[in-house]
């Protein structure tokens, strides 16, 4: 969490009046390490570029050993989820964007439609470990996973498998429009805490973040090559696609909004046959469309596409790691294959 990506869409602050910047590397203020001699590196907020290095470093700089965060007084946040349909989302982004809430996705492809989780500062007493997102978590964790799990193993026709999963995102979408909301639930709450080992409910994701003056035309494109994947080779995901709104953020070298606001195509399954082909096109298609990966989160990057998303920052990232790990200690194959 400290020197590498993680995702979740920006929340607004009405405090500071201003978006959140939805990572959590970019809150941390003080690390130490210890580098490839033995010695031990300090920085702080006051050393600038190295501190957006060291966020970034993903232990490639030295071995972390402490980290200090900003961090903020917890309050009340309120819920709510509303369905647009693809179009009217997309035409109408800029304006849901100015509301000044942050904006979780819940993508739906196969049904052309969209539904939006709101969250926003809320009013009165927390009210914590609220049954909303109890039963939210519930299905994230367990319950999709494991329908979509039964279902891929147990209806091998595409389209009747289809077909099913499009009745059952119906139904999703209906819970979470019509029950799914709070006015000043606990923010820790929806905070979902996985095995170590996933079992029958393990699913897996990826990620990619676009420009977000262009995402009104990425999702609808998006909307289209889900659609032609499947008519192609049968295979769809068998759990929601999902994505994130998140603000400009500079604070790390490998920040995925670096660039500017984005919001991201996340699409998820339980890794079922056909998964890994499914996110070598999804790649390609990221690429194409301007896309920004996560290095820890993102399957399957190859270094064409690693280089065209971060080619500057890998280049900066690659002095610093010479200056401190000039003995390639910490210089790990996944990062060589992608870098070089």
């Amino acid at each position: 969490g400290a020197c590498g990506g993680t995702k979740d869409a920006s929340y607004f602050s009405d405090r500071d009046g201003r978006y959140e910047y939805g990572q959590v590397a970019s809150y941390v203020v003080g690390m130490k390490a210890v580098l490839h001699n033995g010695e031990i590196l300090e920085v702080t907020e006051e050393d600038g570029e190295l501190m957006e290095v060291m966020r970034s470093s993903y232990g490639m700089l030295g071995v972390i050993y402490e980290v200090t965060y900003r961090v903020k007084e917890i309050e009340p946040m309120a819920v709510e989820h509303v369905r647009y349909h693809v179009d009217d989302f997309a035409d109408r982004l800029d304006e849901l964007i100015a509301g000044n809430r942050s904006i979780m996705l819940y993508l739906y492809p196969f049904l052309d439609s969209v539904v939006v989780e709101y969250r926003h500062d809320g009013h009165g007493p927390i009210r914590s470990n609220s049954w909303q997102w109890r039963m939210r978590n519930w299905v994230w964790k367990t319950g999709s996973p494991s329908f979509g799990k039964i279902v891929t193993a147990l209806v091998p026709p595409p389209k009747l498998r289809s077909w099913i999963l499009d009745n059952f995102n119906r139904l999703s979408q209906w819970v979470l429009t019509r029950i799914l909301r709070g006015r000043s639930t606990s923010p820790a709450d929806q905070i979902i805490r996985y095995p170590e080992t996933g079992g029958f409910s393990a699913y897996t994701f990826s990620i990619w973040a676009f420009p977000r003056e262009e995402y009104p035309q990425t999702i609808r494109a998006y909307y289209r090559f889900c659609k032609d994947y499947f008519d192609r080779h049968g295979y769809r995901c068998d759990l929601l696609n999902v994505g994130y709104h998140i603000a400009q953020d500079t604070q790390s070298l490998f920040s995925y909004t670096r660039r500017g606001p984005a919001l991201t195509l996340d699409p998820v399954s339980t890794g079922s046959e056909g998964w890994d082909d499914f996110i070598a096109a999804y790649n390609a298609f990221c690429s194409e469309h301007n896309g920004t990966p996560l290095f820890n989160q993102t399957i399957g990057i190859t270094t064409e596409q690693a280089k065209k998303a971060f080619g500057t920052q890998i280049a900066k990232f690659q002095e610093y790691r010479h200056k401190y790990d000039p003995e390639d200690r910490f210089y790990n194959s996944y990062f060589r294959e992608r870098f070089e």
